[in-house]
């Protein structure tokens, strides 16, 4: 696939959920699979930016460096509705990108929905 730099935004998105065509084919529910797709291929990406940044926050923080994660699939809603997170993640990891706590698992999910 080719980027075009006139709508860079729609060709990182079809780039990105060339993988997925298979999975997206034999679905059911297309509309409802897409954002899926693209919050593994993202988890993809945002994994190998961490691991990278891991190595170079223990080089100048030292080993005690953490950092938390928070993923999952905003839902848009029309203009006069509220708009929704769908978390799927939201972990501490240490400075050599071991999870260390699922923060998750902390939340009921009544909880989530009336934040």
């Amino acid at each position: 696939l080719t980027v075009d730099h006139i709508d860079i935004q729609q060709s990182m998105v079809s780039k990105l959920l060339f993988p997925y065509g298979d999975r997206l084919e034999n679905t059911p529910t297309p509309l409802v699979e897409i954002p899926h797709c693209l919050y593994d291929s993202q988890t993809d990406m945002v994994n190998s930016i961490v691991k990278g940044g891991h190595k170079e926050l223990s080089r100048i923080i030292g080993d005690d460096s953490k950092i938390a994660i928070l993923g999952g699939i905003q839902i848009n809603t029309p203009v006069a509705g509220l708009d929704f997170f769908l978390p799927f993640v939201f972990e501490i990891r240490d400075s050599k990108n071991n999870k260390i706590a699922d923060l998750l698992g902390n939340f009921e999910i009544a909880d989530l929905l009336e934040f």
